[in-house]
């Protein structure tokens, strides 16, 4: 799975809806509280890298947001 500039983020979405993510991917990084978004995306990547037991793709996905959403503040 790739994390484009373009934000495809389908595939990731996808793999957050299968660990009970209930927050959209789009209105998480669009949001005002860039914090809240980085403390909501640990949350799931850690759900996730336990799901999947060990790296993925989805997990250097969600690194680049975290990464992005700290720059971005």
């Amino acid at each position: 799975m790739e994390c484009d500039e373009m934000g495809n983020f389908d595939q990731l979405e996808e793999l957050l809806k299968s660990c009970a993510c209930s927050h959209d991917l789009t209105v998480l990084l669009q949001q005002q509280n860039k914090e809240e978004s980085r403390r909501i995306l640990k949350h799931y990547r850690k759900k996730l890298q336990e799901k999947l037991d060990g790296e993925c793709k989805a997990i250097d996905c969600i690194d680049y947001l975290i990464y992005e959403l700290q720059r971005n503040r």
